[in-house]
């Protein structure tokens, strides 16, 4: 890895949504950006954040399934209540954002939790609002790769964020690639 690289500002993506598939319904969409090089605070991470709610009413056509609606049921009631915080915004208009903050912060890398959804799903998004990718399409990353690359468990949900809020689960994997990024580049005998 260059130089470049290293210095090059990531930003994980986190979508919450009602079906694991690629046109999934989408509740909520949040976007940290970081350096893999350091690890932050919770509390920078939250200060580079940016989360955003979607209105159902312009995805009445994306997937939704009943067994993401039934563990829904299973997940905190704050959590749910978050992604139903006005405003709720049309997907174009959260897209043309989402481009924005990444052109803003001078993101070059977006990674994703797992090679077939958040940047998958966000593709579709893109492509069904006709919208362009904020990022080359050689700049999509993979946390749970990464996780197996370092044999690395996933690491304790901090007390001070609630999982399954975008804007948290973000700063949560952001923390979590910065870990196994240090650890990967720290030499072994």
């Amino acid at each position: 890895m260059s130089t470049e690289d290293r210095a090059a500002k990531l930003a994980v993506i986190d979508f919450e949504t009602l079906s694991t598939a690629q046109n999934a319904q989408v509740l909520s969409l949040a976007i940290t950006w970081f350096y893999a090089y350091r690890v932050d605070s919770i509390y920078t991470l939250r200060k580079q954040t940016k989360s955003w709610n979607f209105a159902t009413a312009p995805q009445y056509d994306r997937h939704v399934d009943a067994s993401t609606e039934d563990w829904w049921q299973e997940q905190s009631k704050f959590a749910w209540d978050a992604h139903r915080t006005e405003p709720l915004l049309h997907p174009s208009t959260v897209l043309t954002q989402l481009s924005e903050y990444c052109q803003v912060n001078d993101i070059t890398y977006l990674v994703g939790n797992g090679i077939g959804f958040d940047n998958v799903l966000l593709k579709n998004l893109c492509e069904e609002f006709d919208k362009g990718y904020p990022v080359a399409y050689w700049g999509d990353l993979d946390l749970r790769t990464m996780r197996w690359l370092s044999d690395h468990e996933k690491l304790d949900f901090p007390q001070d964020l609630t999982p399954h809020i975008a804007a948290d689960d973000c700063i949560y994997e952001a923390l979590m690639f910065q870990k196994i990024f240090q650890e990967l580049k720290t030499p072994h005998d």
